[in-house]
């Protein structure tokens, strides 16, 4: 079954219209978008994607047509070659087991420049952590075919010229059982010894990390027990990163822990920051992923789609659907699901970011754009878990040229039809046209009950 594009009239869920005798329920927030404070040019950040890209050999695939990279701003891929089986088990087995990971790396690296994005190399699973490696590095303070996998890293990396748009994890979810079995003393021996190879054999390669599967908080002795260590050893990474996984994580309030207390308490440069998994499973819907997107648009943080393909016999999903946004499993041709429609939306928002802030409780998050010359604006809005009633306030116009007057507003829905759900399209509601006063208008959104749903409204005269 799939969802298609129906056109209605102005009477839709994301709009406050009571028919006679209706109690009209009353907003319970507001949030705002400020035409008049641009913040500079949108760049997706949050259109990057974990694995998700078919590999052919080591060269450029086409099997997902084109569209579906350029539509959505695809701009960063992570990967490594993980979830291979015997005997391509990575290095840790043995050199011969480190090829096919190696080649498929490369097809990945190869396809994403052919688009012109950036790519982050996955050492751990070239290790093949994935697999049970048969040695963990440094294992009884031995770190010899450690170092030599490093080096037959870097010189496969060079020879294949992998260089350009590269950048360096150095190793994925070190708090996580089932990517480091050592101790948080090992780990920091790791990172130090892969951070001096990499600065002296890739000077110019952008290393990240430590890429903790949990945000900086207290209660997290990884983030905090790492950050100490570089602090003091001097091996503080280009781009700081970690995960967005747990399901209440807010990048907000990790990025403020980090900031004020963890930065502050070790004397740590400001740098920029990668979220690089984000969105847990259950809450891929275009409700979380709007609500996330436009966290990270205005907390600058470049964002990484999680990818929760299985492994074992599905381990080809891994390297398939754009980390579930298109469809089908198997067979037919490729399709969007509901969230590829709604970072096409996305992708669609250029011109100049603009000012927003979310609701009071936190639900209601917004990301707007507006032309730079012109009328007009694009906003995309989502309540985290809530059906209630939100009210979005606009101002600003007056900075575009309209103090008074009318403006029109086009409302689109973003529905969820599952994992590999087939979906036509946004849901288009129709236009209304709101009075503008001052240079403001406000205008109230009534979340779907499916708690699904995202909404995007487009903005004109």
């Amino acid at each position: 079954m799939k969802i298609a594009r129906v056109l209605v009239s102005c009477t839709f869920a994301a709009t406050a219209i009571a028919s006679p005798g209706t109690p009209v329920k009353l907003s319970v927030g507001t949030a705002t978008v400020s035409l008049a404070a641009p913040s500079g040019t949108p760049s997706q950040l949050a259109s990057g994607i974990l694995y998700g890209v078919p590999f052919n050999g080591t060269s450029i695939e086409t099997t997902i047509p084109s569209h579906f990279f350029t539509d959505i701003g695809f701009n960063l891929l992570r990967s490594g070659g993980a979830a291979f089986t015997e005997p391509n088990r990575g290095y840790s087995w043995g050199v011969s087991e480190y090829y096919g990971r190696f080649d498929a790396a490369l097809s990945n690296y190869r396809t994403a420049r052919s688009y012109g994005a950036d790519y982050i190399r996955l050492p751990h699973d070239l290790w093949g952590i994935d697999f049970a490696p048969k040695v963990m590095p440094g294992a009884n303070g031995d770190w010899t075919s450690y170092d030599q996998f490093l080096t037959q890293l870097i010189g496969d990396i060079k020879i294949n010229g992998m260089t350009d748009g590269l950048i360096w994890d150095i190793w994925n979810e070190p708090d996580g059982a089932g990517f480091w079995t050592g101790t948080m003393e090992l780990y920091y021996e790791l990172w130090a010894r892969t951070y001096a190879l990499i600065r002296a054999e890739l000077p110019s390669t952008p290393i990240t990390g430590p890429s903790i599967a949990f945000g900086p908080s207290a209660s997290n002795p990884w983030f905090i027990g790492w950050a100490a260590f570089v602090g003091t050893n001097g091996s503080v990474p280009d781009i700081y990163s970690w995960h967005n996984l747990a399901g209440s994580e807010d990048p907000k309030v990790t990025l403020d822990y980090f900031d004020n207390t963890i930065r502050a308490n070790n004397g740590l440069p400001q740098k920029p920051i990668h979220i690089n998994e984000y969105g847990p499973y259950d809450y891929q819907t275009p409700q979380e992923t709007a609500w996330l997107i436009s966290r990270l648009e205005r907390l600058n943080m470049v964002g990484v789609r999680a990818n929760w393909a299985k492994g074992g016999s599905n381990w080809q999903a891994l390297f398939n659907y754009l980390a579930n946004l298109l469809g089908p499993q198997t067979g037919s041709p490729y399709y969007g699901a509901g969230e590829w429609w709604l970072m096409k939306y996305y992708a669609s928002m250029t011109g100049l970011r603009v000012a927003t802030t979310s609701s009071t409780d936190q639900v209601l998050e917004v990301f707007a754009t507006r032309p730079t010359s012109g009328i007009g604006a694009h906003i995309m809005t989502a309540a985290r878990g809530s059906t209630s009633p939100y009210t979005i306030q606009v101002t600003g116009l007056e900075a575009l040229g309209l103090s008074s007057g009318t403006i029109q507003k086009r409302a689109w829905g973003f529905p969820y039809n599952g994992v590999f759900g087939e979906v036509d399209g946004p849901i288009d509601y129709g236009v209304e046209t709101h009075m503008v006063t001052g240079g403001s208008f406000s205008f109230d959104v009534y979340p779907s009950t499916s708690l699904n749903y995202a909404y995007g409204f487009d903005l004109s005269v």
